[in-house]
């Protein structure tokens, strides 16, 4: 795995062209003389531990993202954890008669209309107002590619 930003890339292809090689020659050049000690400066080539450690790492990246066995995937369970907290949050508001406040809250977020829209739907929150949002979510105006 080479990891470069654009600038290193460009240091790369003058020294390559430099020296009359392919960018891919120049950089397996720089390997093995890595692999061989002869660079006073850091290694350009991780080690084969450092390289076993990064996979580790993304396959456990992966693991918890994806989910496995009795572990929810970690994208659905933040997005039931933001439901759950919002419907909590909507319904206190309600329930202490700021029914105002929860729609100047929506309109910044999703716009007057559709949080006007919302709390109409919601019938002052007697229902699960997390519901009303997963059902509107994707294609209601103002929440597209917001999941909840």
């Amino acid at each position: 795995m080479i990891s470069a930003t654009d600038e290193e890339w460009e240091t790369v292809g003058a020294h390559a062209d430099h020296r009359g090689l392919p960018r891919a020659a120049y950089l397996t050049a720089l390997a093995v003389r890595d692999v061989a000690g002869g660079q006073a400066g850091p290694p350009l080539v991780m080690t084969r531990d450092e390289q076993r450690m990064i996979v580790e790492a993304l396959r456990e990246l992966r693991r918890g993202l994806a989910g496995d066995g009795d572990t929810p995937a970690l994208i659905a369970d933040i997005q039931v954890r933001i439901a759950t907290m919002f419907d909590v949050w909507a319904r206190d508001l309600v329930a202490e008669g700021e029914q105002d406040a929860l729609l100047r809250a929506l309109s910044s977020t999703i716009g007057e209309d559709q949080a006007r829209t919302l709390c109409c739907l919601a019938d002052c929150l007697t229902t699960d107002f997390s519901d009303y949002l997963a059902r509107l979510g994707p294609g209601f105006p103002g929440l597209s590619g917001h999941r909840v």
